[in-house]
């Protein structure tokens, strides 16, 4: 297998990738910039359009019954002096992969999503097999805000909330780590941790999930024995 076809740009953080069904290469981002599958930035896009993004995660899904068009969903971060939390704003993006001779234009940038962001974003199927669920995480509150993906784009407002009891995080830090759904789509599993001097408390939050309907509905919050370091939950 050839894994070196030529150049590949230097990128930073929040990488992600997606391919089509033969595992070719489509398009890949950073959380500055947008490449094609040549390595050049895509048609249409600039670093304003990303800049600056997670650290951590970003999404990228086909829009359902699509075979050429893609949403990205971007979590901002901005942390101020004080190294407090002062989040930003969750955007989602569109490619046409129809665009440029078959190497996708950026066609819709920075569409608002959710206001005062954690620095991840997940998607889960949903029930009917076609459809998507994607949920965001509010920053200040830690509360979930799901939309419903389907085939005519991403709904305007989140379908539900869901809040599972606040960790106070003193640390803009404790809400880059990852999220992520099991297989079956029945649970989420999130990691927090908080630093307040020198001692850090790490979190595993564990969240119930009904994919049939787009909810959440009971919580397990662990927290993990010392002395554990807090990057490989950051990822």
């Amino acid at each position: 297998m050839q894994i070196d076809s030529g150049y590949i740009p230097e990128s930073t953080e929040a990488v992600n990738a997606i391919c089509d069904r033969n595992g070719d290469l489509l398009f890949y981002m950073d959380n500055t910039n947008l490449y094609d599958k040549s390595h050049k930035n895509m048609k249409g896009s600039n670093k304003n359009n990303f800049w600056y993004g997670s650290s951590s995660m970003s999404l990228i899904l086909p829009l359902p019954n699509s075979d050429s068009i893609y949403y990205i969903f971007t979590p901002e971060w901005k942390n101020n002096l004080n190294n407090r939390v002062n989040p930003t704003q969750m955007h989602y993006h569109i490619v046409n992969m129809n665009r440029n001779n078959g190497l996708g234009e950026l066609v819709t940038a920075k569409q608002f999503l959710l206001d005062s962001t954690a620095e991840r974003v997940t998607a889960v199927k949903h029930c009917n097999g076609k459809d998507w669920w994607v949920v965001g995480q509010n920053a200040y509150t830690e509360q979930f805000a799901v939309w419903l993906f389907s085939d005519t784009g991403i709904s305007k407002k989140p379908l539900h909330y869901y809040s599972s009891g606040n960790i106070p995080i003193n640390d803009y830090f404790g809400l880059r780590s990852y999220m992520k759904f099991s297989p079956d789509g029945a649970f989420l599993a999130e990691s927090n941790y908080d630093t307040i001097g020198t001692k850090t408390k790490i979190f595993l939050k564990l969240h119930k999930f009904d994919p049939s309907v787009g909810r959440f509905f009971q919580s397990l919050i662990i927290q993990l024995p010392a002395p554990l370091v807090r990057d490989p939950f950051m990822g």
